[in-house]
């Protein structure tokens, strides 16, 4: 697995633990607003982040795209 790959995972699992959703709904979500793509665009800055800074990004993302 690629290291953007496992981040994206990582990401996934800590944000379903974070906001108390399955993993299926993390996937609905992250697919729906495009958030895969983001994380693979941006893993350079992302991967340094901590994971609540992580996680307000992914939130703020998708606040932007609905």
């Amino acid at each position: 697995m690629s290291r953007e790959g496992a981040f994206i995972v990582f990401c996934m699992e800590r944000y379903r633990h974070a906001k108390n959703m399955t993993g299926a709904a993390v996937a609905n979500l992250f697919s729906r607003y495009g958030v895969f793509a983001h994380l693979r665009k941006y893993f350079g800055a992302l991967h340094t982040m901590a994971e609540e800074l992580v996680f307000a990004d992914i939130d703020a993302y998708i606040a932007r795209r609905r």
